[in-house]
């Protein structure tokens, strides 16, 4: 790795151009756009840049280059590099060479808030994305100002961020390293006043070998918090994480904890239920999120909202009008005779929790599995686990893994392997792209099916493009 001082900027004094390498991800897309907001003059350049993130950026007028050269950096104030750029770029390598002021996406964060009354984490394995964006929303609603930062689009804000004041940052807490040249993970730059923790499980096993690493740098995270701190009591084990944190610890959970969901029904898609804190009744709730996953996560929302002053009132209103997170269990087509839902399960955990939520919503109707399984080392570290993952489904498709960063690791595991993994499933089979699997379904759907597409990148264009296809063409 190469090397480069940790925080070669200690504030933003004096600091007017700022200069976004790798501006069109969907997170440095968002803070690019905050930034701006802040009164900051923002540029920047990307390769291969698509949409939302160009959406954002042309809506905030914030111009940026196509493609990576040494001219494009000119003498801004300070760059700020994106987690996606590789030690090669040329770019990189020229602000490297001349010692242009450098930061990475989580310390252009930290400079940013330098001194806000609240910043709220929420990290975690599962459900970071939907907590967020709810808990944002939750803020918003009841008049706090705060500004968001997810990392996918919420429906409700309808891009991946929130504009709002400096005094309260609501934050989507990644364990990812900060970028090529700081193994840092990004969350341990934020400090949080007050913090979410949802889970822990082996993901990242290009950068965690073993669940031990990965819950190490948990467990350094929850030391960074200063207030308080919510646990997931249903999936963490706190003496596993080895915590020592000056925060106050509560749990959150469908057992017996601080905060506890109870008496929890489905009815016409939502989800009710009732919330105990310390025992104590603090109302009832519905969430148009299905799936006792979601009950977790909606309920962290409310515990740390409540933590703030927020009435159970104003929390039950916002939660009745959040519209959820794109691809997080997104409707795309309820019409024409299947039901084509779009989602971002990767993690082998995620992908059975999804689909028994499905089930459990649309009892007795076919179920349809797709999935981009996502990197080679995820896969081939996590290979064993998805023995049982698709079991709720009558129908499953494998398309071929999506590498993201990891193009040259083609040859360490495929797509087969996984379908060899769950060969107890009498209905999988590998698929390799995105068209083959739609022309398979096209011939194959039947009334009432429902078709859950887990995918990233452009491969989660197949919901939309299978909606299309049956509103020419509605199953009878």
């Amino acid at each position: 790795m190469l090397k480069y001082p940790q925080m070669p900027v200690s504030s933003l004094k004096g600091v007017k151009h700022v200069y976004f390498l790798g501006i069109a991800g969907q997170l440095m897309s968002a803070l690019a756009c905050v930034a701006k907001d802040f009164g900051f003059r923002i540029s920047g350049s990307d390769d291969h840049a698509y949409s939302p993130a160009t959406d954002y950026l042309k809506k905030h007028r914030i111009p940026y280059t196509e493609g990576h050269r040494p001219e494009n950096v000119s003498r801004p104030d300070l760059i700020v590099l994106g987690n996606h750029i590789r030690p090669d770029n040329p770019e990189l390598l020229h602000v490297l060479k001349h010692r242009l002021p450098l930061v990475s996406y989580p310390q252009m964060v930290r400079l940013l808030f330098p001194a806000a009354k609240y910043r709220l984490v929420v990290a975690g394995t599962h459900g970071k994305s939907t907590t967020t964006s709810l808990l944002g929303w939750i803020l918003d609603q009841a008049g706090l100002n705060p500004t968001v930062l997810i990392g996918a689009r919420s429906q409700n804000f309808r891009s991946s961020f929130r504009l709002g004041g400096k005094d309260l940052l609501v934050i989507e807490g990644d364990e990812y390293t900060s970028s090529c040249l700081d193994a840092t993970p990004k969350f341990l730059y934020y400090r949080p006043t007050h913090a979410i923790l949802t889970s822990i499980e082996l993901d990242h096993v290009d950068i965690f070998d073993t669940w031990t690493k990965q819950a190490d740098a948990f467990s350094k995270f929850a030391a960074t918090v200063s207030r308080n701190l919510l646990l997931c009591g249903d999936t963490l084990n706190e003496s596993a994480l080895k915590l020592t944190t000056r925060a106050r610890i509560e749990k959150y959970g469908l057992g017996n904890f601080d905060w506890q969901a109870v008496n929890i029904t489905v009815k016409d898609g939502h989800t009710l239920f009732d919330v105990l804190h310390d025992s104590r009744f603090v109302g009832k709730f519905v969430s148009p999120l299905a799936g006792t996953h979601y009950v977790q996560d909606v309920l962290s929302a409310i515990a740390l909202a409540s933590s703030l002053g927020v009435s159970p009132a104003s929390i039950a209103k916002s939660l009745a009008t959040f519209k959820g997170v794109g691809q997080r269990f997104e409707i795309v087509s309820d019409r024409h005779g299947a039901i084509v839902i779009s989602d971002y399960a990767h993690h082998p955990t995620a992908i059975k929790a999804t689909l028994e939520a499905t089930k459990a919503r649309y009892p007795g109707q076919r179920l349809w599995a797709v999935y981009e399984p996502h990197t080679f080392t995820r896969i081939k570290g996590l290979l064993p686990q998805f023995a049982h993952s698709f079991d709720s489904a009558e129908q499953t498709v494998i398309a071929d893994i999506f590498p993201a960063r990891e193009n040259a690791l083609a040859g360490l595991v495929h797509a087969k392997d996984i379908v060899a993994a769950a060969n107890s499933h009498p209905g999988i089979r590998y698929i390799a792209t995105p068209d083959a699997v739609l022309e398979h379904l096209k011939t194959r759907l039947q009334k009432g099916d429902v078709v859950l597409i887990m995918a990233v990148g452009k491969f989660g264009e197949l919901a939309q493009k299978l909606a299309g296809h049956l509103k020419s063409h509605p199953l009878k």
